[in-house]
């Protein structure tokens, strides 16, 4: 009873707070969500690595700290639609051509060394040495 109680009171304060419609879930500055200024900071940034215009102020969470988290979810589609090509190649030979095949086998065994190799570094480096506190970067 008591867990039945406790669900309830959970969901209702968590549809009381979608309901608020508060900007921070989807949209806004402390959203994980894409946005449109994401992607003009991304090229900001780029302007500014080489020389040609000033430093981009970003939010909360930066453009690459966005494609680390939503990696997971692309991720994990492509490897089980790959997965799913390897699994049942009977099956799906009879809508696909043979060298789609030769791709999901490369891509299923690449998608596992892909996180590791980009994640992994902006992960652990980016939030140490990246930001603008330290001595060196002064």
């Amino acid at each position: 009873m008591e867990c039945m109680i406790s669900a309830m009171v959970s969901r209702w304060l968590a549809a009381s707070h979608f309901k608020k419609k508060q900007p921070g879930i989807f949209w806004g500055p402390n959203s994980m969500v894409p946005q449109l200024e994401d992607f003009k900071n991304f090229f900001r940034h780029f302007r500014w690595f080489l020389g040609l215009g000033p430093r981009p102020q970003f939010g909360r969470f930066t453009y690459w700290e966005k494609f680390d988290y939503w990696a997971v979810f692309w991720g994990v589609s492509i490897i089980g639609t790959s997965g799913l090509f390897l699994w049942f190649p009977t099956f799906f030979a009879q809508y696909f051509p043979g060298w789609i095949f030769n791709v999901a086998f490369i891509v299923h065994s690449d998608e596992g060394f892909w996180p590791q190799d980009s994640s992994s570094p902006s992960i652990f480096l980016i939030p140490i040495c990246g930001r603008p506190n330290f001595l060196w970067t002064t």
